[in-house]
Formats: structure tokens, C-alpha cells, sequence
């Protein structure tokens, strides 16, 4: 440990080398160390975003889990001592995810911050008893997070519209901007380009609307999201959590409050229904709503690609016009009715073959909400059958025990009487008169039959030394 009680573990952990990491630990080193900040290795590699690092610790990677599960793979004679090193690290490591630092920050906490999911999303699907406190501060962040990442407003959509990607698919979209342009730059012939770039404007507004509604409807989706994975994971970890306070020898106030919400979460009925109760893919998921705006967006573009064809057209022969020193309106009627068919044809293709490459574009946009809304019922799913388990095996009643200062009661053993054997000598005392049978004295000859020696010498022995009268008579 240095002057700010960094050990070999923290500096391995800062300059992510996972070789190193891993031979600290089967060497045995204690992974609950702090620094003057507060933070563990663990916490240290969650703040740095390092997932094969924060995985190795927990023993939840795959190479880590075949390590300990499988022993030829470790070469060196003391293999045992480092498995035996690596499973007490896991351990702590686990209970190390309710540990807070000095700001207050666990690592699911720390996690939270991250952009990137992964780190988040694996310690969810853990038990180590998450406390509800600290669960709502990791929402509270990740709802920030997501409403900064998704917070698109009106002009957002716009911008978007403006400069969608480059791709083929979205190309149309770029002819709102054309059109526009194209409207602008030729009003002063005050003709049809005014009206082309009305038309321009009327798609581009369209496709702006689209745009704002689907980021909207991301923004709530994600949300809810975020509020199903921690309200499975409270769920999950609530009867680990009740045992780890039960351990106690007296509940604080604090404590006893943690217990009333978990209370209120099991009282809280859930009912789990699928949405339409016959969806095979995530394309199922997806609302008439979202289908909707698809639609309404594919129809904007075709309006903006359109006249914006239209409009690139209508400049170029205003400035063949002035080349040629006559007027907008002769050099039209000169072209003839056919070559003005034509022009509109060829502009009518163009703008519906972007249209459609624009409308499988954004179902494949809305495909990603399908996906969410088809992962948003499982968790609803998950949950009530996580609820319906703690409600069936007596958790909320171990818990309210809690509460009221008693200690869940054991269960009783129920003594369950042995079956009495008639003892030989008993033979007679059931309820006949010697001389008679009954089905008792049939069985238990039977079972003294069964017991004799098969040898002949004994057999001799017993032939020629009878059993008293009174047995003989049987």
C-alpha cells in the first residue's frame, strides 16, 4: 500500500492488465482494500469501464467460470490453493456491490454513469441483495442519462431532417433541402418553382413531425425500460436482502423502513398479460401508431423528393431561358405537351423510388422498437413470476416478522407414530384362543421361516429337538 493506499491490485486494475489482475488474485490478495477514496479495485474498474476486468473479479466471465469449474486447465502444482484464492475473491467481490465509497457511489451506481451498457446491464442480473436506495439512485441516472441522450426536441427534428445520414435509404430526405433551395434561388421568375417549393416545404414539415414523434416515442420507451430492469432486479434481490437483515441482532429505523417497501413491492399487485397474446418475432411488437408515422415520414419524402426534382427541372430551364433570350413560359410551350409528360413521369419514379427506399429505411428503425417493446413484456413477465415465487415461499411473511421485531418462526417437526410389530410372544394375546390361526400368525411364521439357516446340520438340530406341544398344535 502506497500514501494513498493504492495496492498492486488498484494499480493493476488503472492500467487494465487482466494477466496481472488475474495472478494477483489466485495469489490471494485482498480484494477489499481501500483507497483514501473509498474505492475498492472492483470500484475502480467499473469507473474505468474496464467489463473483462469487472467480470474476472465476479467470476461471471466465461473464462472464469471454466477456470474454477475446470482444474486440468491449471498446470502448477499449487492450482488447489489458487482456486480456493480465486472463489473467496469472487465472494467478497460480490458482497463488495453494496459498498459504498466515500461519495456515497456502489458499483452499480458508478455503473449507471457509464455510456456504455455492459457493465450496467451484467450487474442487474446479479443477487447480492441490492439495497432499494441504491437501486433508485442508479434509475435516477440512468433516466438523466437517457433523456440526455434522447432529449430531441422540435428542432432537433428539424436538424435531422435537414442532415439526415448518407445513406441510400434516406437520400430523399435531403431533396426537402434541395427543393427549398431550388424554390428560393428561382423566385424571381415567380412560376411554378413557388409552388414546387411550397410543396417541399409541405414534405419537409411532414417528415420534421415523424421525426419529433419517433424520438419522442424512443425517449418513453426507453424509459420504461429502464424502470422494468430495476424494478426485476429490487424483486430478485429482496429475499437475499431480508436474510442479510435477519441475520442482524437488532434492525435500525433505517432498516425497518427498507423492510415496509419491501412490503409495499409484494402487496403491489401485478398482472402479466401478452400484449396481443400470439407474437412470434419482435415485428409483432411493434404499435399501428409507430406504423403510423412510418407512413406519414415515407409520404413526406415522396413530397419533398418530388419537388425538389421538380424544382432542380424548373431552374434548369430558367436558365436555358435566359440563354436563349426568351421567356420561361415560350421555351415550355415550345418543349411541347409530351416533353412536359415526360418530365413529370421521370420526376414521379424517381421521388416514389426514394420514397420506398426512405419507408423500408424507417421499418427497419421501427424494427428496434419491436425489439424493445418484445423485451419490455419479458421483463413484465419475469417479474410477476419472481413476485408470484417470494409470495409462495413465505418471504412476506418472514418479513413482517421482521418488522414486528420477531424472528421468523422454524417449522415444527411432526412426529409421525411407527407402525407397532406383534412380538412372538404376543402371538396369542390378540383376541383368539390358541389353536387357531389368524393373518398376524400367518405373516410373522413367515418371517421366521424366512430367517432360518439353510444349512442341513441345522436343520437336523431343529428336526430332532421339536418345538414344546403347544407350538407343535399349530
Amino acid at each position: 500500500m502506497d500514501d494513498s493506499n493504492y495496492s498492486l491490485l488498484h494499480y493493476a486494475v488503472i492500467k487494465g492488465d487482466l494477466k496481472l489482475v488475474k495472478y494477483l488474485l489466485a495469489k490471494g490478495i485482498d480484494i477489499e482494500l481501500k483507497n483514501n477514496d473509498g474505492d475498492t479495485a472492483l470500484h475502480l474498474a467499473v469507473k474505468k469501464g474496464y467489463y473483462e476486468l469487472v467480470y474476472e473479479m465476479l467470476g461471471i466471465s466465461t473464462a472464469a467460470k471454466d477456470r474454477v469449474q475446470n482444474k486440468k486447465t491449471w498446470k502448477d502444482k499449487d492450482r488447489t490453493e489458487k482456486l480456493e484464492n480465486l472463489k473467496k475473491s469472487q465472494t467478497k467481490a460480490h458482497t463488495l456491490l453494496n459498498e459504498e465509497n466515500n461519495a456515497q457511489e456502489t458499483p452499480l451506481i458508478l455503473a449507471a454513469q457509464l455510456k456504455n451498457d455492459a457493465i450496467y446491464n451484467a450487474l442487474l442480473k446479479l443477487k447480492p441483495g441490492y439495497q432499494k436506495k441504491h437501486l433508485d439512485q442508479a434509475l435516477s441516472i440512468r433516466k438523466n442519462h437517457v433523456s440526455r441522450l434522447k432529449r430531441k426536441s422540435f428542432v432537433g427534428a428539424l436538424l435531422e431532417s435537414f442532415c439526415p445520414s448518407a445513406s441510400v435509404a434516406e437520400i430523399s430526405e435531403s431533396f426537402a433541402y434541395t427543393g427549398l433551395t431550388t424554390g428560393a434561388s428561382a423566385a424571381v421568375a415567380l412560376g411554378l418553382n413557388i409552388a414546387f417549393a411550397g410543396v417541399a416545404l409541405i414534405g419537409f414539415g411532414i417528415i420534421a413531425y415523424a421525426n419529433y414523434k419517433k424520438n419522442q416515442a424512443e425517449k418513453k420507451a426507453r424509459e420504461e425500460f429502464e424502470n422494468l430492469q430495476i424494478e426485476l432486479a429490487y424483486i430478485r434481490n429482496i429475499e437475499i436482502r431480508h436474510e442479510q437483515l435477519s441475520k442482524k441482532k437488532e434492525l435500525s429505523r433505517e432498516d425497518k423502513d427498507e423492510l415496509q417497501v419491501m412490503l409495499k413491492e409484494l402487496n403491489n399487485p401485478t398482472q402479466y398479460q401478452k400484449a396481443k397474446g400470439a407474437e412470434t418475432s419482435s415485428a409483432d411488437y411493434i404499435t399501428k401508431k409507430e406504423k403510423m408515422y412510418t407512413a406519414l415520414s415515407s409520404m413526406g419524402s415522396f413530397l419533398c423528393a418530388y419537388a425538389g426534382i421538380l424544382g432542380v427541372t424548373g431552374l434548369g430551364l430558367e436558365i436555358a431561358a435566359g440563354v436563349m433570350g426568351v421567356g420561361m413560359g415560350a421555351l415550355i410551350v415550345s418543349a411541347g405537351p409530351f416533353a412536359i409528360a415526360a418530365v413529370l413521369a421521370v420526376g414521379l419514379v424517381i421521388a416514389a423510388g426514394l420514397a420506398v427506399h426512405h419507408y423500408r429505411k424507417r421499418k427497419q428503425d421501427y424494427l428496434a422498437f419491436g425489439e424493445m417493446h418484445q423485451s419490455m413484456n419479458k421483463q413484465k413477465e419475469n417479474i410477476y413470476r419472481e413476485k408470484q415465487n417470494l409470495l409462495n415461499t413465505g418471504v412476506k411473511e418472514n418479513i413482517q416478522s421482521l418488522c414486528e421485531d420477531k424472528k421468523p418462526a422454524p417449522l415444527e417437526a411432526i412426529d409421525i407414530p411407527k407402525k407397532r410389530q406383534i412380538q412372538p410372544e404376543e402371538w396369542y394375546n390378540h383376541g383368539h384362543p390358541p389353536g387357531k390361526l389368524c393373518s398376524i400368525e400367518i405373516v410373522a411364521l413367515m418371517k421366521v421361516r424366512q430367517n432360518l439357516p439353510e444349512n442341513k446340520s441345522t436343520l437336523l438340530s431343529v428336526k430332532n429337538n421339536p418345538e414344546p406341544k403347544k407350538y407343535a398344535s399349530l
